[in-house]
């Protein structure tokens, strides 16, 4: 008898907790989106590419070790590559933010011949 009594009690809990987190999950569908950080560079280019420009293609400081240049330019590209579905531009633009990060170049034109 005590054991059934015991028994009903535990199922009483679980239901109630059931309940519970039921109207806790529905309330936290419910709230308001929340803005979050974007991680990726949003605009235009400018004319003569800078490198800061630069390292927000590519998601670096502007005094990021070469090979994680590397490492960024080979992760960017991947994504982007004309090959995978990517823009020929923004190939080049990434490309090109690779340069000046390395000091290959100090920045080209705006890829005009696109």
């Amino acid at each position: 008898m005590v054991v059934a009594v015991i028994g009903g009690l535990a199922v009483a809990a679980a239901c109630y907790a059931g309940k519970y987190g039921i109207k806790a999950w529905s309330a936290f569908k419910a709230r308001p989106p929340t803005v979050t950080f974007r991680k990726f560079y949003e605009g235009g280019f400018q004319p003569t590419m800078t490198k800061r420009e630069a390292a927000l293609i590519l998601g670096l400081r502007e005094n990021t070790a070469l090979d994680k240049i590397k490492e960024a330019h080979r992760k960017v590209i991947v994504a982007n590559h004309p090959d995978a579905g990517g823009s020929h531009y923004l190939a080049y633009k990434i490309n090109e933010a690779k340069d000046v990060m390395l000091g290959k170049t100090k920045g080209s034109g705006s890829g005009s011949a696109f």
